[in-house]
């Protein structure tokens, strides 16, 4: 299935950040066909696997309950498991071929799915190098602030000391968190858009990040508030129908403790937010996506160099073709 040029969300010039942020909504909205059939599947499959962990959970671990009845709904709860890592996996997979799809890296989504998959080691090991990473500067940060705290006790100069030092960490630990997460998502994004290995797209993600950390930062704040402005009314009617069953349910026993949700109303609730991630999540894949061009655009000049590219694989209009020659005398 192609994509109609003129809905693809392929940056040609550099974009504000609300520009990109609509930009991507407006994408996912007049594609909504294509990003249905593309990411059913996977929905489906973590569905199954969000409903089959809720009701392992609701009846597996009940007092009074024969053995072999738990065992079952414990085995029910590791297939729910084994379906949310497959879900998970495979949805992010085809949200990145979207990415690369709507980005104009891609003339059609197989071609886009096919880059993709190429790339699953490439994501796996992503993601374990994003937590050690994040896990070294979380203890260095918390080395600084445990090697300053005992100087507290003091008085005078180290008491300040041990103030700013602490202080220092706080901040640093801070800065750290929000530029480690921008730029580990948009690695994540980017390798769905870069042809470069992990390193390489990895490193250019850190760079990108550093190079523009405010605008960076900005477009986070911006997309997350974006995505929960629109989660909210999605996920309203399932807030509605646990509140009025507290109400009911209070109302009717007389009890003050806060009763548990019957599973029916879980598997309702595990439904519900399966669907609504497959209407917000592509939006902010995409918005992600456009973001990373537009940075390279701004920082690395990309659209000039594929300008460029483009003009010198184009053949010259006053060249003659090769066989001409043989005709003149």
């Amino acid at each position: 299935m192609t994509v109609d040029t003129q809905l693809m969300g392929y940056v040609t010039k550099p974009l504000t950040v609300g520009d990109i942020i609509g930009q991507s909504f407006r994408i996912c909205r007049r594609q909504i066909a294509l990003v249905f059939k593309v990411l059913v599947l996977p929905t489906v499959i973590l569905g199954i696997g969000r409903v089959a962990v809720v009701l392992a959970g609701s009846y597996a671990f009940q007092s009074g309950k024969e053995a072999s009845p738990q065992i079952a709904w414990a085995i029910v709860g590791i297939v729910g498991l084994i379906c949310l890592i497959w879900g998970g996996l495979l949805l992010a997979i085809r949200q990145l071929a979207l990415v690369r799809l709507f980005t104009g890296f891609a003339a059609n989504i197989e071609e886009a799915t096919e880059f993709v998959l190429k790339r699953g080691w490439s994501i796996i090991n992503l993601i374990l190098a994003w937590f050690a990473i994040c896990l070294v500067a979380v203890i260095s940060w918390a080395v600084v602030a445990v090697l300053a705290a005992p100087l507290l006790k003091n008085s005078g100069g180290s008491a300040v000391l041990a103030s700013v030092g602490i202080a220092i960490s706080v901040l640093g630990f801070g800065i750290t968190v929000i530029y480690l997460g921008l730029a580990g998502s948009l690695a994540f994004y980017g390798l769905a858009i870069e042809e470069g290995d992990l390193g390489a797209v990895l490193a250019k993600a850190f760079n990108l990040t550093f190079r523009s950390f405010l605008r960076t930062t900005g477009f986070g704040f911006l997309s997350m508030l974006s995505v929960a402005m629109l989660a909210y009314p999605l996920t309203l009617p399932i807030w509605i129908l646990t509140v009025g069953y507290f109400l009911v349910t209070g109302v009717a026993t007389g009890a003050s403790e806060t009763a548990q949700l019957p599973a029916f109303i879980q598997v309702i609730n595990a439904l519900w937010e399966t669907v609504t991630n497959m209407v917000i999540g592509p939006i902010c894949y995409v918005a992600y996506g456009l973001f990373f061009c537009d940075l390279k655009m701004r920082l690395e000049g990309s659209d000039l160099l594929m300008r460029l590219e483009s003009l010198q694989n184009k053949p010259a209009e006053d060249e003659p073709p090769p066989h001409a020659h043989a005709f003149v005398s």
